[in-house]
């Protein structure tokens, strides 16, 4: 079994030891080692027992890293705290360092620490970054963020506030004012002027309305022109009959024009018309009203 640890000595020509105390028991516990290295320094032969010493080169500084082994016995596991400090240390100097493991009693097993742990868990549940390290991409989305960020902070504090809604309702509902009223007015307007017909006013609007008679222009024998044209549906045979009424065009180039009847006569079996002058000749089938 390995148990690696990294620690700074920060002081050039000192001896580091190393102890473990097993916090199940309260004892100490003697511990072997089968490597201790160091890339920046060189060591001499260590010291095997509950302590593992090592003395630094004259001048020199760096991390120690090995592999250090627990003694076994008994099943479950123990808990133990490593303890790192200066042989040459005042007494109530602090230890440069510590960590906390638990061991396995029947293997001697060392479990990783809580942060190699942490780590190793979180790379099984995120996956190991396809380029780069955690740290990097975690840098890279702060950036993104922060870019995000200086966006939103040019927007409104509420974008969606309330009171604009409120407002554009308020613009809204007074359009709706003004369009209500002006319907209530021509409403009004219109009733007034409906309320003082009467029965006999309707009846003479309906006898008027009935003096009306509609026509639809047919060139089958004459081709009509600006002042002349025959309907196949007018039969009146009396010359002149309608003479002085006016014809109104509903339909075609001369809807809306109304010109006076200067004659009229049955020619065949169609009603000639014979009127003022038209902006231009009506066209067959075209429609109208006389009054």
């Amino acid at each position: 079994m390995a148990y690696i640890t990294n620690i700074e000595t920060g002081v050039a020509g000192q001896t580091i030891k190393a102890s473990a105390y097993d916090i199940t028991s309260g004892e100490w516990l003697n511990m072997n080692t089968s490597s201790w290295t160091s890339s920046t320094v060189s060591y001499a032969d260590k010291t095997l027992g509950n302590e593992l010493n090592e003395n630094l080169d004259a001048n020199q500084t760096g991390t120690y890293s090995g592999d250090i082994n627990f003694p076994t016995g008994g099943s479950g596991t123990r808990e133990a705290v490593m303890i790192f400090y200066h042989d040459d240390a005042a007494p109530t100097a602090p230890p440069i360092g510590s960590e906390r493991v638990r061991v396995d009693n029947a293997s001697g097993t060392v479990y990783p620490t809580i942060a190699d742990q942490v780590s190793s868990n979180l790379l099984s549940v995120i996956g190991t970054p396809a380029s780069g390290t955690i740290a990097s991409n975690i840098e890279a989305i702060d950036t993104v963020v922060d870019a995000i960020k200086a966006k939103t902070d040019n927007l409104p504090a509420d974008p969606a506030d309330a009171s604009d809604i409120a407002a554009a309702f308020s613009t809204v509902n007074s359009t709706l004012t003004t369009i209500g009223n002006y319907i209530d007015t021509e409403v009004s307007a219109i009733k007034t002027v409906t309320d003082a017909l009467t029965a006999a006013a309707a009846a003479k609007l309906a006898t008027s309305a009935g003096q009306m008679i509609t026509f639809t222009v047919d060139n089958s024998v004459l081709t009509p022109t600006t002042t002349q044209f025959e309907c196949d549906d007018i039969t009146e045979a009396t010359a002149d009959h309608y003479k002085d009424r006016v014809v109104i065009f509903t339909s075609g180039a001369l809807a809306g024009q109304a010109k006076a009847i200067t004659a009229y006569a049955k020619v065949g079996s169609n009603g000639r018309f014979t009127v003022g002058t038209l902006t231009e000749a009506p066209a067959n089938n075209d429609t109208g009203i006389i009054i």
